[in-house]
């Protein structure tokens, strides 16, 4: 093949390719033709629409004022972020910790749920308004001396050793009487026994 053989041929291959492109460039002007009027006509009815809808509530003077509010709150705003990663970072400190307390809290709860102690807690407490509705704070008053002097006696119950008492006869437990402690304790009964009867009178 010469060298005009082959120059013709590459003429032929460049006229291919410009005719190809200027098809293409034809093809796609016939489309923005095509979509252009489409385009002004969605922008129109939709956009134009929803920008007047917008406009009777929101002005330009209403854009200027929040972007000057939110300029002069940056610092203010920056701040509230720092302290919320701050109280995230914390969470995420104290979570593993919490979770199992909380859940362990949950799981006791449940117990004493299922063994009736809240139930006993609410009879409890309304048997604790009947009471208020009897007496007065005074004799509340004087009831809590009298327990005090109750566990007295329970503590000191506490010394006796039952399990190693001894028998003792009728004419044994007279001579006991006579001792002081002995005396005492009688002492005691007798002012309960008397008091028992004045509150059954």
């Amino acid at each position: 093949m010469t060298n005009e053989e082959r120059i013709l041929e590459r003429l032929e291959s460049l006229e291919e390719k410009i005719s190809m492109m200027h098809s293409r460039a034809e093809t796609m002007q016939d489309l923005q033709e095509t979509v252009t009027p489409i385009v002004r006509d969605v922008m129109n009815n939709v956009m134009l629409k929803s920008f007047s809808d917008v406009q009777e509530r929101c002005t330009l003077e209403d854009l200027g004022a929040l972007s000057k509010r939110f300029m002069m709150s940056v610092r203010d705003l920056t701040w509230m972020l720092e302290s919320l990663e701050n109280i995230i970072e914390l969470w995420r400190t104290c979570e593993p910790m919490i979770k199992p307390t909380f859940i362990a809290s949950i799981q006791k709860f449940d117990e004493l749920d299922q063994k009736g102690v809240f139930r006993a807690l609410g009879a409890l407490g309304e048997s604790m308004g009947d009471i208020t509705q009897k007496y007065t704070p005074e004799e509340f008053g004087r009831m809590g001396s009298a327990l005090v002097n109750m566990a007295g006696l329970l503590e000191r119950l506490a010394d006796a050793d039952i399990e190693n008492a001894r028998s003792v006869s009728p004419l044994g437990m007279v001579g006991q009487l006579h001792s002081k402690e002995s005396k005492q304790a009688l002492g005691i009964m007798v002012e309960l026994l008397s008091a028992l009867g004045k509150n059954k009178a």
